[in-house]
């Protein structure tokens, strides 16, 4: 329905709690590019650190070790993203679920500063 429309959505806001998994999220998410602004408030299954790793960057090459530097000729998942809200609904509920990995958040953060800051630069 959105490719139809041909709407550039610039900001979205998604409560599912566990209606999503990160697979789903993951596969709907690559078809808003001109997202500026997400706001999730889901659960543990959703919410993972391969969530994080996907947003750090996306290779074309989904074989590839190396990360590339913001501004090459990979490609970036959300591109235009700017303001992330992350609220995890179930964490009290779900002793078992595990939480994403920090070592993961803090490269997505570190990247997207610098696509910002690329951004900045030529625009």
């Amino acid at each position: 329905m959105l490719l139809r429309s041909g709407c550039r959505l610039e900001s979205l806001e998604l409560v599912s709690n566990d209606l999503f998994d990160t697979e789903a999220l993951l596969r709907i998410l690559p078809w808003l590019p001109t997202l500026t602004d997400l706001s999730l408030e889901m659960g543990c299954a959703a919410i993972t650190t391969q969530f994080f790793t996907q947003l750090t960057w996306q290779s074309s090459n989904h074989n590839s070790a190396s990360t590339p530097t913001p501004g090459s000729n990979e490609t970036t998942f959300l591109p235009r993203l700017e303001n992330l809200h992350i609220e995890i609904t179930d964490i009290y509920f779900r002793g078992t679920t595990a939480l994403p990995n920090p070592d993961a958040i803090v490269p997505m953060i570190e990247f997207r500063q610098a696509i910002l800051h690329i951004s900045d630069t030529y625009y």
